[in-house]
């Protein structure tokens, strides 16, 4: 006994979308194939995670190639830490690409030969749910049906508008993803005992913040979930600030050190300090700064006491 066809049944004499009856027989004999109602989501699942599997190999190397830029770049101005920020580009290119995976699939379905470009399409445009009057609203090509001589032809002309159409769109969208990401290759800032370094857009040409040009400093110590987080953030007369980091130090010596050489350069040229605050939360946690004290030995907690300036500001 032959596979149960929902489609002709559902018919009866009819034609599909009033096609030529010819026209119409090809597509829904193609109905009858297994699997045909999940054919085309199934193959656009399989282009989207294959896809996005490829993504995340090129993220990673992406990354690694940043990083080497910015060491690179450190290395000129005698930088201890690197900042990195890749990855708005190809999280845009995400979403670009279940466009493209859709674009692709519609491609392939034009490439294969009947009755599976019949099965493919019919499992796109799910002809069950769709009258006649809508098909004819949603496609420019019905006026031109009756010079169509089959089913393939058909197929190839109704996916050759939608191709051309979403191009246009998909086609920009990409061009974007492209030009972000590659200006995210050049996109770091470097820490010196000088200032904050920043890359320019698409050069690895640097502007420099000094340090001595800082008005004001705020300090703390926050515990969180994930561990505590000592702040040394340093703000400019232009409102503009930065975070030092304590986790990506490059030139060989302990974060502590790094910071203390950047807080004499600030202390020199008289920048105002002042205690961190933020939504209520407790400015220097004793449990953040006995995790600090701990990793640092001995002389830990001297060293932290006057960077934070404990009881001086308190």
């Amino acid at each position: 006994m032959g596979r149960k066809n929902r489609l002709r049944e559902a018919l009866g004499e009819d034609t599909l979308w009033d096609l030529p009856k010819s026209i119409s027989e090809e597509l829904v004999d193609a109905h009858s194939l297994p699997f045909v109602n999940w054919l085309g989501f199934l193959l656009f699942m399989f282009v989207m995670i294959g896809g996005f599997a490829v993504g995340a190999v090129i993220w990673g190397i992406a990354e690694k190639l940043t990083e080497q830029n910015a060491i690179q770049a450190a290395a000129s101005v005698d930088g201890f830490s690197i900042d990195v920020n890749f990855g708005i580009g190809l999280l845009i290119g995400l979403f670009v690409w279940i466009g493209l995976s859709g674009w692709i699939v519609a491609l392939i379905t034009k490439l294969v030969p009947m009755p599976v470009k019949g099965a493919l399409f019919l499992s796109q445009i799910e002809p069950e749910k769709v009258t006649p009057e809508m098909f004819q609203k949603k496609t420019s090509f019905m006026e031109s049906k009756d010079r169509i001589k089959n089913a393939s032809e058909f197929i190839d002309t109704y996916f050759s508008g939608t191709l051309i159409k979403s191009a246009k769109y998909l086609a920009p969208l990409s061009v974007i993803v492209i030009a972000v990401s590659y200006a995210e290759l050049h996109s770091y800032s470097v820490m010196s005992e000088t200032g904050h370094h920043k890359s320019g857009l698409f050069s690895n040409k640097m502007t420099v913040k000094k340090w001595v040009d800082a008005e004001l400093v705020e300090l703390g110590c926050n515990q969180t979930d994930d561990g505590g987080n000592l702040i040394y953030e340093v703000t400019w007369p232009d409102g503009k600030s930065k975070r030092l980091p304590i986790d990506t130090s490059i030139n060989g010596k302990d974060w502590l050190t790094n910071l203390e050489s950047v807080d004499t350069k600030i202390s020199s040229a008289g920048a105002a300090f002042e205690r961190w605050s933020w939504n209520n939360r407790n400015p220097l946690h004793p449990k953040c700064l006995r995790g600090f004290y701990a990793e640092l030995g001995p002389e830990g907690k001297s060293r932290i006491d006057r960077l934070l300036r404990i009881d001086e500001l308190d």
